[in-house]
């Protein structure tokens, strides 16, 4: 059945020729030689359910399909970018399961780097975006492409379960050009390996599986390693749909990469059978919408033998710095640059080198972090010639806290030797002094005395908050460690325990152990680690020395001892940034109103004039002098900004910072252990500026309101919209559209808190009764992010009689003076039944609402209720709501606004 015969068919004929004619005329399709007509013959159910669709939109949907080009590679390629256009703007959450970003698509390709005569295949193909990249990418190299009756320059095969997505993605390969897809429509793990892997298997599998799905384990015995995790599933399938030597390019979640139990059995399986290439991390929101889970990409090769180097990649290096909400995107010329990274034979900064077999004592966790080389151990190389270093296991016992199942546990003491259960949470300043969390008396009893925390002992956060430590003290003693804690005995005519614990909590030691830990989301570290960790071991007396100076100054153990050793321990920059270094870990690292302030005003504050001291001649010869300079700038900024309100102005001030911080990070040029820690100072207040930056550009509220409440039915009316932008910064190109309105097309510059009334011609609908439309809008901030939002307003059609213009009636007939306060009782009177009816309502706790006419006397009422005295054992207060603005979304008023008002 052609197209010519049935797409003038009149509407009423559409639904019946969707749901009947055309699904039986697809089945009559011979497809036994015909892979796209075998295609077309797995979409009958989606053709069929097009009968449902209205009339209107089916004529609609044929009419504009008549209209558009087909005929040459241009016009399907033309169309298949309008197509894709649809796509970005239909909703995430429908879209959003069989699509990957069309930037990750590329990777995966480039990655992949499928050639012309090869065979591709994805076994959970959606909307076909990664076979689409991978022909257009072959065919910018082969200059037969995909032209019809050429042979292919690329054999496309792909499984996909869903049949909607099945419809999408054939649509889209066939605008891409491809003329005889191998598709399937099915569940692509049911799929077994191929008899003859290098007759049948394909070159090249690229693919992003579903995450995190729990499958039935029935079906599944042929898989080598028995998981019903999805992700582990389909990088096996992958494996075993190549031919030998085959490649296969896979997202997976991260939590694949070092997970315990069968995804480390998987990990083991992959190194040993098969070789793994490259592990790729991709940064945070690289798939938003969808998901904002973090991701990896792994590069494999089928049989490649025994794995014995695997190139680690930090992906982010490529990828551009997110903006506010958007997705994380890598652009075409990064893309081949990372790829290269990957192929190239010599390692850089952001794609290095791991011994496959050192995997083995992570659990072959093949996370992409630096495990190779830490400031710590590069700072206790230089201390070796002056002080012992040994590892912690030489000079401490190192026991595991005890699983209590939280049934056994109370939040307070009980019987007459209560045990205290200490957690995580229960280390504090460098000590664990106390609990939150007590035995039961049945739970104690069964834990003997090894189990009991000493005096002296130091815990270890093993997950969480890797490497916090405090020293068991006072209410902690005789008590139980948490399963999530370490306890260390340390050897104390070695090593005392508040040193230790100190030690363990500076900057260099945690970010040692931080770095030995496994885990995206919550890190969890292994007792060898704790065991191998390298402890300086100077003589008692420095030690109690350090111990002091890091509880009475909160100054870094590491950095303190390395100043004792040095004996500059009087130096006022170590001083400044171990006191800063402490402010900004007191202000924590949340979503504040400004992130800035403990930066601007304490950082920079009094707690900086040492500094601007220590910059004199004497001091020329020290190498952080340039950047001492520098910060005196910062300094001399920062003056006085507490009066800076949150707009422009603060705007102008942060970027200026950041600015100068930069500058003076540069003046660093040494590598030393004070130019190290000066230099990450420097970038942590640098960090706290650049969140505020972000918390001000992103800060983009913007409210739409009609100043008319009714339309004339059936006509087009000109209606004023007072816009009101109430974020703390301008908003340019500020542009508001409807499908059903005729809006400016001239953008429009909003200043900040401001508001604006804009005109825009709305079309009514010929029937009375209430209309809503949808307003959309855009503007753009101040860095040239884009923003955009929507909202409802509601109007009420009505006939043109009744939506004319209001007539002016001249003044109010009502006399309007203030309320009768208890001051002029001489005036009120009459009321006193009321008054105390009300009090007895109230003092009976409940609510009186007042009705009655205008100027009936309720205002007057409430003033004579003031106060504390009127009724005994409350205090009432007069809060008026008129004037207040009500919800834009929704009827009502917010209740932040209520609030609001009452405090006023």
């Amino acid at each position: 059945m052609h197209w010519r015969h049935w797409h003038d068919l009149p509407p009423p004929e559409l639904p019946a020729f969707f749901a009947n004619t055309l699904p039986a005329a697809i089945d009559n399709l011979r497809a036994h030689h015909e892979p796209l007509a075998a295609a077309l013959r797995r979409l009958r159910s989606v053709v069929s359910s097009l009968g449902r669709l209205e009339p209107g939109a089916l004529a609609t949907l044929t009419d504009w399909l008549v209209e558009q080009p087909f005929e040459t590679p241009n016009d399907r390629r033309r169309l298949l970018a309008e197509f894709d256009t649809f796509l970005d703007h239909a909703s995430s959450r429908q879209t959003g399961p069989f699509r990957t970003p069309a930037c990750i698509d590329e990777l995966l390709v480039a990655l992949a780097a499928p050639a012309p005569g090869e065979r591709l295949y994805d076994p959970c193909f959606g909307f076909a975006g990664i076979l689409t990249a991978a022909c257009q990418r072959v065919q910018q190299a082969d200059r037969k492409g995909f032209a019809r009756q050429a042979a292919p320059a690329l054999e496309i095969a792909g499984v996909e379960i869903h049949p909607e997505a099945f419809a999408v993605g054939l649509a889209r390969l066939v605008l891409a050009g491809v003329t005889r897809p191998q598709l399937e429509l099915g569940n692509s793990l049911e799929r077994e390996s191929a008899a003859n892997p290098q007759k049948e298997g394909f070159d090249v599998v690229a693919c992003n599986p579903p995450w995190g799905a729990r499958l039935e384990p029935r079906g599944l015995d042929h898989f080598p390693v028995r998981t019903t995790d999805s992700s582990a599933l389909f990088v096996q399938h992958a494996l075993a749909q190549l031919r030998p030597d085959g490649r296969a390019v896979i997202v997976v979640p991260q939590g694949l990469l070092f997970q315990s139990g069968r995804m480390a059995a998987l990990r083991k399986w992959l190194l040993e059978h098969h070789r793994v290439d490259a592990v790729i991390s991709v940064p945070e929101g690289a798939f938003l919408p969808v998901t904002g889970i973090r991701a990896a990409l792994l590069v494999l090769r089928r049989n490649g033998g025994l794995t014995r180097r695997i190139r680690m990649v930090d992906g982010a290096a490529w990828f551009e710095p997110r903006k506010g909400r958007e997705p994380a995107r890598i652009q075409p010329e990064q893309i081949e640059a990372l790829a290269a990274a990957v192929r190239e034979a010599r390692p850089s900064e952001a794609a290095w080198d791991v011994n496959a077999e050192s995997l083995a004592d992570f659990d072959h966790d093949l996370t992409p972090v630096r495990r190779d080389r830490t400031a710590l151990q590069e700072i206790l190389a230089s201390l070796e010639r002056e002080l012992p270093v040994a590892p912690l296991k030489d000079v401490c016992r190192i026991m595991a806290g005890v699983q209590v199942k939280a049934d056994l546990l109370v939040d307070r003491p009980v019987g007459d030797e209560p045990v205290a259960y200490v957690r995580i949470g229960d280390i504090q300043h460098g000590e664990a002094s106390k609990a939150t969390s007590w035995l039961t008396p049945e739970a104690a009893s069964e834990l003997g005395p090894r189990h009991r925390l000493r005096t002296g002992q130091v815990l270890v956060c093993r997950s969480g908050t890797i490497g916090k430590a405090g020293v068991v003290r006072n209410g902690a003693v005789g008590g139980v460690a948490a399963n999530g804690l370490f306890v260390l005995e340390p050897d104390v005519s070695r090593l005392d325990p508040h040193f230790l614990a100190a030690y363990i909590n500076s900057r260099e030691c945690r970010a040692w152990l931080e770095a030995k830990a496994g885990g995206a989301v919550i890190k969890s570290l292994k007792k060898q680690f704790v065991e191998a960790l390298p402890a300086p071991l100077p003589p008692l007396l420095v030690q109690h020395r350090v111990a002091a100076d890091v509880r009475e100054h909160g100054v870094d153990a590491l950095t303190q001892l390395l100043l004792l050793l040095t004996r500059d321990e009087d130096d006022p920059l170590a001083q400044w940034m171990d006191r800063g270094q402490l402010l900004l870990e007191e202000a924590g690292g949340g979503k504040d109103v400004d992130a800035s302030q403990v930066v601007r005003l304490r950082v920079f504050g009094a707690a900086f004039d040492p500094v601007r001291a220590w910059v004199s001649p004497e001091n020329e010869d020290r190498p952080l002098l340039p950047w001492a300079r520098r910060l005196i700038g910062v300094a001399d900024l920062f003056r006085g900004s507490e009066e800076v309100p949150r707009g422009p102005a603060l705007l102008s001030l942060l970027q200026q910072g950041l600015r100068e911080l930069s500058a003076a990070a540069a003046a660093i040029a040494g590598h030393t252990p004070m130019e190290a820690r000066a230099r990450e100072f420097t970038g942590e207040c640098a960090a706290r500026l650049e969140q505020a930056t972000r918390s001000l550009l992103e800060d983009v509220r913007v409210v739409v309101q009609p100043r008319t409440e009714s339309l004339p039915a059936g006509e087009r009316t000109t209606v004023a919209f007072r816009v009101h932008n109430e974020g703390p910064l301008p908003l340019r190109n500020f542009h508001f559209n409807s499908q059903e309105g005729f809006f400016p097309a001239r953008p429009v510059f909003l200043p900040e808190r401001s508001q604006q009334t804009l005109t825009a011609e709305v079309q009514a609908p010929p029937r009375t009764g209430r209309h809503s439309l949808v307003i959309e809008w855009t503007a753009m901030s101040l860095d040239g992010t884009t923003h955009a939002g929507q909202q409802e307003v509601a109007f009420a059609v009505q006939t043109a009689a009744a939506a004319e213009p209001e007539v002016e009636l001249g003044l109010s007939p009502y006399f309007v003076s203030q309320p009768v306060g208890p001051e002029r009782s001489d005036v009120f009177f009459g009321r006193e039944k009321v008054l105390e009816q009300i009090k007895r309502q109230i003092q009976s706790g409940n609510t009186v609402l007042l009705e009655g006419n205008r100027r009936a006397g309720k205002s007057s009422i409430l003033r004579h209720l003031e106060g504390p005295d009127p009724i005994p054992g409350w205090l009432a207060v007069y809060s008026s709501f008129q004037g207040a603005t009500g919800d834009n979304r929704t009827a009502g008023m917010p209740t932040e606004t209520v609030w609001r008002l009452l405090a006023q």
